[in-house]
């Protein structure tokens, strides 16, 4: 079963400033990392919906099946029913209407704890801490059955002591997410990446991460933790102007240190 838990209760939220001083690891803390972007629906389509709401159901005689087909009326897709199923696959979210009232901006976050959780239902590849993934080889899993392994970088003395690759034996080693505790050291942290010069944060997730995780939620099955919603198809139902599809955009907020 999927881990996940629905969100609706979750308010008021702290505001950005209060999110940054907590622990980058704090299962609580929210990063906002996306918006998205809904047309506010007008008095005309409205009134259209409403009659389209309350028309009966039509009936066409389709000769090739031969029998009667009803037709389903297909449900509008606006920032109300985006923000529900947001909120059911364990998302949180923050709506407000643009100056021009025009669009409605949804903001779409995840707390730290979703994003672990979602990256254990997807089998999200993380990259591993050299040293400690040799450490844990060389000691081994004796209660998974795991005996120790020590894979050696270069060739025996006598053979000139070539090196084997011009990558080390543990170096650029990625593995599944797990949210087992004695997994957790394995992970690499941003701020052990080399090309962020110690200057990260200290978290699990990049925001680069934390935007595929948060995607995930939003467009994958319900069996993988996903609210199903493929946003890629509303948006271009959006712009080409349908009626019963307001999402225009997409944002990805990304965090300016990593760029």
């Amino acid at each position: 079963k999927p881990k996940t838990v629905a969100t609706t209760d979750i308010k008021p939220f702290p505001s950005l400033a209060e999110e940054a001083l907590k622990d980058a690891e704090d299962p609580c803390r929210i990063y906002w990392d996306m918006t998205f972007v809904f047309r506010t629906i007008s008095d005309e389509d409205r009134k259209k919906l409403s009659q389209e709401a309350n028309e009966p159901p039509r009936k066409d005689f389709t000769p090739r099946k031969t029998h009667w087909r009803h037709h389903r009326k297909k449900k509008p897709f606006n920032h109300e029913v985006f923000v529900k199923k947001a909120q059911l696959a364990g998302l949180v979210t923050s709506s407000y209407l643009s100056t021009q009232e025009d669009e409605i901006y949804v903001r779409v976050g995840a707390t730290h704890e979703r994003l672990r959780n979602q990256a254990d239902n997807i089998d999200f590849p993380m990259p591993l801490h050299e040293a400690r993934l040799r450490t844990l080889a060389r000691r081994g899993l004796p209660e998974q059955h795991i005996a120790p392994m020590d894979i050696p970088e270069r060739t025996p003395p006598a053979d000139g002591a070539h090196a084997f690759s011009r990558f080390r034996a543990f170096e650029y080693i990625h593995g599944k997410f797990d949210t087992k505790e004695e997994l957790e050291p394995l992970y690499l942290r941003t701020h052990e990446h080399a090309y962020h010069c110690g200057n990260s944060e200290r978290s699990l997730f990049n925001s680069m991460r934390r935007l595929k995780l948060i995607w995930s939620c939003l467009n994958d099955d319900r069996s993988k933790g996903g609210a199903n919603i493929p946003i890629e198809k509303h948006v271009a139902k959006g712009k080409h102007g349908a009626t019963r599809e307001t999402l225009l955009a997409a944002l990805a907020m990304h965090d300016r240190t990593e760029r």
